[in-house]
């Protein structure tokens, strides 16, 4: 009777252990692991100077690849290449020279205050001012900004521009505010 029991016992440790390694076998398999929310990134870039971390005067390719960490574009690609509004709605008008943005109320910059119109404006601005001799100046030179209020703002091209969309993703916003 003793040697039942331990031969039941042994089946029943068998039983199980080869149910674990297949358990271990399928999630390792079939499952992926997905970060947890928070947390801290760190960068480190070897070899390369910084000299401006300001997406209107980023020269650099390692300037140019720290800025997403930084700052929001007007709109950004998927994975698959494909252009999406992140922070604002991006609606093309009938003659296609001009476009209506309507920014998302709840995007903050860091420091709590909360993305509005004229923190585009005031970045296409710089962009355009000829002094700070930005690399964007050419993409956005002919490029006229009116603010309808605080969440909206209309953007028109003298002339009709396909590719206008592509150059919101290189729009990241500085705010108006220090």
């Amino acid at each position: 009777s003793l040697y039942k029991n331990k031969k039941k016992s042994l089946v029943f440790v068998l039983f199980f252990a080869i149910l674990a390694l297949i358990s271990i076998f399928i999630s390792n398999k079939y499952l992926i692991e997905l970060p947890k929310k928070g947390g801290i990134v760190n960068e480190i870039i070897i070899g390369s100077k910084v000299r401006f971390i300001n997406p209107t005067i980023a020269i650099s390719q390692v300037e140019k690849d720290m800025l997403p960490l930084i700052f929001s574009p007007l709109a950004s690609r998927d994975r698959s290449g494909q252009i999406f509004e992140s922070i604002a709605n991006i609606t093309p008008n009938d003659d296609k020279k001009s476009y209506l943005i309507t920014l998302r109320d709840d995007i903050k910059f860091s420091n709590g205050q909360t993305l509005t119109s004229d923190d585009i404006i005031f970045t296409i601005n710089k962009i355009k001012d000829p002094f700070i001799k930005s690399p964007l100046f050419s993409e956005f030179f002919g490029l006229h900004t009116k603010k309808i209020d605080d969440f909206n703002l209309e953007i028109s091209m003298e002339k009709e521009y396909d590719q206008i969309t592509n150059t919101f993703t290189k729009l990241y916003i500085l705010p108006k505010k220090p």
